[in-house]
């Protein structure tokens, strides 16, 4: 790194590897959390969605729906916070 003479290089190559430990430790909570199977539920719960003949069933929408919400706040906020970390990589490496 550029500025390694003044032990900012090593800040940096420090900051790395926290934000390589977190990314770990995401990918770790994304099997306790199981995301992949909230991921692949999410599509089930999309595509009955998309059926009209759902809606003849109020209450059984209202659930999809519901399930949708929390399926999306687990699965979004995993993706969300892998891409924050994936960025703050970046910008270290500039």
């Amino acid at each position: 790194l550029a500025f390694e003479s003044r032990g900012i290089g090593v800040e940096i190559n420090g900051l790395l590897v926290q934000i390589e430990d977190a990314q770990s430790r995401v990918e770790a909570f994304g099997g306790i959390f199981e995301v992949p199977l909230k991921k692949e539920r999410l599509e089930e719960v999309q595509l009955e969605l998309q059926n009209p003949d759902i809606w003849s069933t109020p209450e059984k929408a209202q659930q999809l729906g519901k399930e949708r919400v929390q399926l999306e706040a687990v699965v979004k906020g995993s993706e969300a916070l892998k891409k924050r970390l994936e960025d703050a990589k970046e910008l270290l490496h500039w």
